[in-house]
């Protein structure tokens, strides 16, 4: 049985962290950890699953600019 590789820190002072000791039942779509349940998220829109630092970098520019808005036309003088 293979344990998460997610690695948990209390705060920013914390120069090791503790590592989860969770069972691993995914793997990180980027950077191929192993994470268990509670350190796996997905993607809502391509439902990839990564770890909670890969999906913070994870972008689409299809979203990106659906989040701007509808567009509208000006209309000339």
């Amino acid at each position: 049985m293979n344990l998460c590789g997610v690695v948990e820190v209390r705060n920013l002072a914390d120069a090791v962290g503790l590592s989860c000791s969770n069972p691993a039942i995914e793997q990180c779509s980027d950077c191929d950890i192993e994470i268990c349940d509670s350190h796996a998220e997905s993607c809502s829109v391509c439902h990839a699953v990564f770890c909670p630092a890969c999906l913070s970098l994870h972008r689409h520019q299809k979203a990106a600019a659906a989040d701007l808005g509808p567009t509208r036309e000006r209309k000339s003088a």
